[in-house]
Formats: C-alpha cells, structure tokens, sequence
C-alpha cells in the first residue's frame, strides 16, 4: 500500500530514433498532490475453435496520466507545454505549439505494514494535452484554492518498446531521479551441453 507522493520530475527527449533516444536535463515539478495512470485497456481479440476459447490476444495500449500539483511555475508549463517564455519571463501561447515528448518519473511512500521504503515509477515516453486554467475570487475570509493540473499520454518508446518501470526499495535508486534509468534483464544461460557417450 502506497501512502505517498513527491519528487516529480521531467525529463525532455532531445533526441530518439528507432536505435536510440536521449534525455535532457531532469525538470522539477514541485509541489506534488496526485498521479493517476490509467491504461486504455482495449477488448482482447478472441478466437473460438472447437466450443472453447483457443488464443487471445490483447492490443498494445497507451497510458493516460493525470497529475496535479500545487501549480506549474511559468517555465515548467512552457517546457511541459512548447511554449515560448517571454524576456521578462511570461509564457508566450502561439498557434502550432506542440507539447514535447518526456519521461515523467516520481516515489510515493510505502506502509510500514507494506515493507516501507519507496514505489519508484518512471514513464518513459509521456506527450502532455494542453493544461486547463481555473481562476476564483476570494470570497471575505473564505478563498478556493487553485492547482495545476495536467494530463499526459504515454506510449512505448520506438526503440525497445518500453513504457513503464516500476522498482520498490528502501532507497533511492542510483540516479533514478538525473535521468530516466534503463532496467537490466540478464537472460538466461543456456544449458550446459550433454557430452557425447
């Protein structure tokens, strides 16, 4: 049981082919309140053959990921968004901006009665939809508070096909939080071979 969230961060892809891909320096997004990934989960394809089920096959989906935190600074959103920041600092909104791809990485607390230590999740291939805005009066004594809020959608990277990583430990992982990290599979060994009689 997760009973926690913080130190989210972005991290924007300088660079990706089908054999490749480059992160830039990590982003900060202070402030963290919630994230919710949700899988669109497509209906398996199914085949029938003699009155039972005989294969099936679920299609690759993409993730949907809402985050809010206590509010996006002027250049986070740039950054998140593409948009252009002004000299003296303002968020500059233009016709044909296009939120860059990034990875979207952060820990959330463990109970003790789930072992402690931390869930450590990373995305690695994460577009976010243009943020809404809410604004509200302050009514007397009584004021709504306004967060940031902010959706993004996750595919597979093109080169190995990886979206999500997801590690528990009791300790921060080496650099998880410089730079999206790749997990290592060692395969297995083959079999020793049987001598000949």
């Amino acid at each position: 049981m997760t009973i926690g969230l913080k130190n989210l961060v972005w991290f924007p892809i300088e660079n990706e082919s089908e054999s490749a891909i480059t992160y830039g320096t990590a982003v900060p997004l202070a402030g963290a309140i919630d994230a919710q990934i949700n899988p669109n989960n497509a209906e398996a394809n199914k085949l029938y053959a003699d009155d039972v089920e005989w294969d099936s096959v679920t299609p690759d989906s993409d993730y949907n990921i809402e985050v809010e935190t206590v509010g996006f600074s002027a250049a986070n959103l740039a950054k998140l968004q593409g948009h252009t920041i002004s000299d003296d600092g303002g968020v500059i909104v233009k016709a044909g901006d296009e939120p860059p791809y990034g990875a979207l990485a952060f820990k959330s607390e463990k109970s003790k009665k789930s072992g402690g230590g931390y869930r450590y999740v990373v995305l690695y291939r994460v577009k976010a939809a243009f943020a809404p805005a809410a604004y509200h009066t302050k009514e007397g004594n009584n004021f709504t508070r306004q967060t940031g809020k902010m959706t993004f959608s996750a595919v597979a990277r093109m080169h190995d096909g990886l979206k999500q990583y997801i590690i528990d430990s009791q300790t921060d992982p080496e650099d998880f939080f410089t730079e999206p990290i790749t997990p290592v599979v060692t395969p297995p060994k083959p079999p020793a071979a049987t001598p000949d009689p």
